[in-house]
């Protein structure tokens, strides 16, 4: 039980850090159009930023197939 718990909040802790991590990815990019002189690391920027936001969503499907509380009462 205790096993489960813990990665389970650390399950959580990973899904919620992508997902800011695309927040903060979609801020720079932000702040970078504001520069026309920055137009290449834009480029750079959106490709992290579409990696960033498939690694999220993948981690936060994972997390809801895995931690839903239809699925905690088969565990």
């Amino acid at each position: 039980m205790t096993t489960l718990y813990c990665s389970c909040e650390q399950a959580e802790k990973a899904k919620i850090q992508a997902r800011e991590a695309v927040v903060l990815l979609e801020q720079a990019r932000r702040l970078l159009s504001e520069d026309n002189a920055v137009q290449l690391a834009m480029q750079h920027t959106d490709e992290a930023i579409s990696e960033a936001d498939r690694r999220a969503a993948m981690l936060e499907d994972w997390y809801r197939r895995t931690y839903s509380p239809a699925d905690s009462a088969a565990h």
